[in-house]
């Protein structure tokens, strides 16, 4: 139980360091929150202006996804945990990205995490669900509709490859499950960007496009 605790707590404040925010706070001394969409993720990250602080971002986000699901696999060794356990720290990695305790629980979409946990855990789906991001995203330069899009088709690709992390046994249902929740949240997060899509005003991948202007110098939204 012990060590269950330290790898979900782990996972947690791996997932909850906001990348983005401290780059820009530290190196710009500005507050990411007043930029571009006002969100922390790394797609805003590149609206500063600074096309490095959204690279460093989004690394930097797939790098603790990494870091904190391998540190679980790590720790359940040979166990007959170790499956479940690394699915449970990719959620708790999530979760920490999503509700950072260190930002009144108002955090990124969950996008680079879920992408460096999911190369860990089943790389060839997540290899698939980049070629699809791609192609939305070679047509339309709307990051939020290109991740949807690949999120959608998660599903599908892990019933087709059916990696042996979430379909061996033990622990079937109760991996599938974790694996729909992550993907829930990712969805339940997009949920603005949804509303602008159809109304057919989200913002596409371009900062030039963008002021670089804080939004109507707007204070941070909490």
């Amino acid at each position: 139980m012990t060590w269950i605790l330290t790898a979900l707590i782990a996972s947690y404040f791996l997932g909850s360091m906001p990348t983005a925010y401290l780059l820009t706070h530290f190196f710009l001394k500005k507050d990411l929150r007043t930029i571009g969409s006002g969100n922390i993720g790394a797609t805003n990250a590149f609206r500063t202006g600074h096309k490095w602080i959204g690279i460093v971002t989004f690394l930097g986000d797939i790098g603790k996804s990494i870091l904190a699901i391998s540190l679980t696999l790590w720790i359940f060794d040979n166990s007959p945990l170790q499956a479940i356990m690394a699915l449970a720290s990719l959620l708790l990695v999530l979760v920490g990205h999503i509700f950072p305790i260190w930002l009144k629980l108002k955090g990124g979409k969950g996008v680079a995490p879920f992408l460096g946990g999911s190369f860990v855990l089943f790389p060839v789906i997540t290899l698939g669900c980049l070629a699809i991001w791609g192609l939305i995203f070679a047509s339309s330069r709307i990051s939020s509709l290109s991740s949807l899009g690949a999120l959608c088709f998660s599903p599908l690709l892990l019933w087709f490859f059916k990696p042996d992390i979430v379909f061996s046994s033990p622990f079937f249902y109760q991996k599938l499950g974790i694996f729909f929740l992550c993907c829930g949240l990712i969805l339940l997060k997009h949920t603005s960007n949804i509303r602008r899509l159809f109304r057919k005003e989200e913002l596409s991948f371009s900062p030039e496009s963008h002021d670089q202007k804080p939004l109507s110098e707007k204070k941070p939204k909490y």
